[in-house]
């Protein structure tokens, strides 16, 4: 079996993702391991809410982050790790509540505010994310107040946001325009 998928790797996963516990020298390091772990294990987070609380809120204070690019590029890799990681295995996660909402409600706010972002790398990564983000997703941020007995109105902004960037009038990187394209496809497709 997968050591990751055991309830005895809780511990290593929590020690990972508390502060405390990493010199800062070592930051990098860590955010490498958490986004490894976040691609290729998914489920790892998943399966614990204190550690997908701990998971969500460091992602949350990177992207914050307001003078240090390269700290909100951290948090952005950590969510596309996430992401990236859900769509692979995303059999397991279709029933996860936690998950459902953590990405739309949380994940998705922060990827549109790195949408404007002064870095063409923010910008570009945050593109890329909501270009691997799976059908149930987009089905929450297009119908948000799905719920309700009122007329369903479709929430075009998010889709607007990343089409904005695909047009040199408005975005002058081309890797970033390029990732945004790429990222209306793969929404296509989703």
């Amino acid at each position: 079996g997968n050591w990751l998928s055991d309830a005895s790797s809780y511990d290593f996963i929590g020690l990972l993702l508390t502060d405390s516990y990493w010199p800062h020298q070592l930051s990098k390091d860590r955010m490498e391991m958490l986004s490894a772990l976040a691609q290729s294990s998914p489920s790892a987070f998943a399966r614990e809410p204190y550690n997908l609380a701990l998971f969500v809120e460091l992602c949350v204070t990177q992207c914050k982050s307001q003078n240090d690019a390269e700290t909100r590029m951290q948090g952005l890799k950590l969510i596309e790790a996430f992401i990236l990681g859900r769509k692979k295995f995303s059999a397991e996660f279709i029933t996860n509540n936690a998950i459902c909402s953590v990405i739309p409600g949380t994940f998705c706010p922060l990827l549109l505010v790195a949408l404007e972002d002064n870095s063409a790398a923010v910008r570009a990564c945050a593109v890329s994310s909501f270009g691997s983000l799976v059908r149930q997703d987009w089905n929450c941020l297009f119908l948000p107040d799905r719920d309700s007995d009122a007329v369903v109105l479709i929430d075009w902004s998010t889709l607007k946001s990343i089409l904005r960037l695909c047009s040199s009038n408005e975005e002058g990187i081309a890797t970033v325009r390029a990732s945004s394209c790429k990222a209306i496809g793969d929404i296509c497709s989703a």
